[in-house]
Parts: C-alpha cells; structure tokens; sequence
C-alpha cells in the first residue's frame, strides 16, 4: 500500500516536475522527505 504510493508520488513528481527545472528540484527533494516519513511510519507500524 505504502509502496504503491510512493510510486505514484514519484511519478507525479518526475510528471509535472519536468516542466520546470525548479519543480523537479523542489519535486524531488519533497518526495524524499515524504519517502523518509513512510519508511518511518512503515518501521513504527511494523515495530
């Protein structure tokens, strides 16, 4: 479930980031902090 999203997070991301330089910059640095909250949050649940 997690994973599916982050996929579709990504895509998203690189989808409408790639119209713009600094989108995909600022695109790609929000779904790495997004992708640490989920790994986060996958850890605590499975803990």
């Amino acid at each position: 479930m997690l994973l599916v999203f982050a996929v579709v997070l990504a895509v998203a991301w690189v989808r409408y980031g790639i119209k713009e330089h600094d989108s995909l910059v600022l695109g790609a640095g929000i779904f790495q902090v997004g992708l640490g909250i989920l790994w986060t949050v996958l850890i605590i649940v499975t803990i």
